[in-house]
């Protein structure tokens, strides 16, 4: 070792080959971390290879970290060719601020992506609302989130804007389905034939029901009719489909019945048909 110190400092050309030796050494460094990096986040994708939020998170981590081993490299070859890094440090940082005032909104987006991926607030399928937007989530990303709504319209909506999500898709859902009846009607007749019908109803919708039916009788007076409404809560996406089949099965009673009905209740029905 002494040998080839003594070399390298008797040689023309020894500090040159110092400095190629000292370059080397760090290229050879920061590969072995690239590598090691690698490897390590592609287990971590394998392992959550159905989680596309953790995946998105471990992409970036990725990423940031090569970056990080890249630049650290190359300041110590720069600074061992001579180069002032101090400078390069300085001017990174003004350039960092310069752009990170000029972009906050893109950066509010990307740490709310972070928080909204990390904490599983809402996942690819699952139907949220957020201000005046809902639908089903088709993908979530670091900077935006994907949405279609019951149009079927694609909506981008940027992760700044995802403030106070309703997620539908995790918790019983409440479903509400009105019927409008004439004042002509005999109200004591028509509320017996619609509450007969609760326990038929829970019978046939016991697999996605979560509460019994409550049959809630007259809950509104309004100019055209009297309003009588079931109420009950279902498995999370569920609502939609327990409201139109209330809705039948209390019209075919009534028509059954000949109880007199408005010629516009469809319309004005809380189901969805």
């Amino acid at each position: 070792m002494n040998t080839v110190t003594e070399f390298l400092k008797e040689h023309p050309y020894g500090p040159l080959i110092r400095k190629g030796f000292y370059i080397l050494f760090v290229l050879l460094t920061a590969l072995l971390i690239f590598h090691v990096v690698k490897r390590f986040f592609e287990h971590l994708r394998k392992r959550r290879e159905r989680d596309k939020g953790v995946n998105t998170i471990v992409m970036l981590l990725d990423k940031v970290l090569r970056g990080i081993v890249f630049f650290v490299a190359l300041l110590l070859i720069l600074d061992r060719l001579g180069v002032n890094t101090n400078s390069i440090l300085a001017t990174a940082g003004i350039g960092t601020l310069i752009v990170g005032l000029g972009a906050q909104s893109l950066v509010k987006d990307f740490i709310n992506g972070f928080f909204i991926l990390t904490e599983r607030q809402y996942v690819a399928g699952e139907y949220i609302k957020v201000g005046n937007l809902e639908g089903y989530v088709e993908d979530v990303g670091l900077r935006m989130t994907r949405l279609r709504n019951y149009n079927g319209e694609i909506q981008f909506v940027p992760n700044g804007m995802m403030q106070g999500v309703i997620n539908t898709s995790r918790t019983s859902m409440r479903a509400t389905a009105t019927v409008v009846v004439s004042y002509e009607a005999d109200i004591k007749r028509t509320m017996e034939s619609l509450k007969s019908l609760v326990s038929l109803m829970e019978e046939e919708q016991q697999a996605i029901l979560q509460a019994p039916i409550e049959f809630l009788g007259i809950t509104a007076s309004k100019e055209r009719g009297m309003e009588l409404t079931y109420r009950t809560f279902t498995k999370p996406e569920q609502q939609w489909t327990v409201e139109r089949y209330l809705l039948e099965k209390a019209l075919q009673k009534l028509q059954e019945e000949k109880i007199p009905l408005p010629g516009t209740h469809k319309e004005e029905s809380n189901a969805v048909l």
